[in-house]
């Protein structure tokens, strides 16, 4: 749930209300619900890429299509558990993009083998 400040006194908010009131256009909800989940994508996504770098950027691609998605969000599922599967696709994307580029790159030994017969 999130807090927030209002006329002097704390309200919660679940999910399902922040989902709402985006829904009806105050995206001070979405970022309600950024704070409350960013800490453990973040996690997630550093543990799964091994670079921080490239977890923020997943985290914050996932963040985005979360918002651009809340139309078909099925509110019979937990928002948390939706949020986290967008994720781990946009991990498993960046995780398939890295091994591109590695697998691009010369090895050394190659690379000094071309410069020999140069």
């Amino acid at each position: 749930m999130t807090r927030s400040r209002s006329a002097g006194f704390s309200l919660v908010m679940t999910d399902e209300e922040a989902i709402r009131r985006v829904q009806q256009g105050d995206n001070a909800a979405f970022a309600a619900l950024v704070d409350r989940y960013e800490p453990t994508c973040r996690r997630f996504a550093q543990r799964m890429l091994g670079d921080p770098h490239e977890a923020d950027e997943v985290v914050q691609d996932a963040f985005v299509r979360a918002y651009r998605g809340l139309g078909r969000y099925d509110h019979r599922d937990r928002f948390g558990g939706w949020l986290m599967r967008i994720l781990v696709n946009r991990c498993r994307t960046a995780a398939r993009r890295v091994q591109k580029r590695v697998a691009r790159l010369v090895p050394l030994e190659a690379a000094g083998a071309v410069e020999e017969s140069a």
